[in-house]
């Protein structure tokens, strides 16, 4: 088995990044179409993946496998609204983690989300949130494993019958 590399994108890998994210983005599409909708060309814009790459508030962690990037994870630093009723407090909020089919249930994305883990305490930021659709249940159990717990439960009542 090739080992894992984990380490922040650079703008070279923006194109890898593209197809990673056209396979999560396609799994989304097919579950869940009231929310998304499928697209022609990059689900992702290269102007996108680059303004997160180089955004100081946003890290854009890679897994490689010898030369493949397999899976990658976006993270940011966000802070709760200053509101009498919230203790105001920085936290990290992973946005997106995707491991290519491929390379599923070799340990990616737990390397992926113990490097976010890192990047939050390199940051002084005590917590890391996350939103899972319901619909999967298995990454929803991956998380549990790695020992997070549901904080809240949005919910949705669609009025146009679709």
């Amino acid at each position: 088995m090739t080992s894992i590399c984990v380490l922040e994108a650079i703008l070279a890998d923006v194109p890898a990044l593209q197809g990673l994210f056209a396979e999560v983005d396609r799994l989304h599409w097919e579950q869940q179409p009231d929310v998304f909708r499928e697209v022609s060309g990059p689900t992702r814009e290269g102007a996108y993946l680059r303004a997160l790459i180089t955004d100081w508030r946003t890290g854009v962690i890679v897994a490689e496998m010898g030369t493949v990037l397999v899976g990658c994870l976006v993270i940011r630093m966000q802070e709760t609204r200053e509101i009498p009723i919230l203790v105001v407090q920085r936290y990290a909020m992973v946005d997106t983690i995707v491991v290519g089919q491929a390379y599923r249930r070799e340990g990616v994305g737990r390397r992926l989300m113990a490097c976010a883990e890192g990047w939050a305490q390199a940051r002084d930021i005590g917590r890391i949130e996350l939103n899972v659709f319901e619909f999967n249940a298995g990454v929803r159990r991956f998380y549990e494993e790695l020992g997070y717990s549901t904080l809240s439960r949005r919910m949705v009542k669609r009025l146009d019958g679709k």
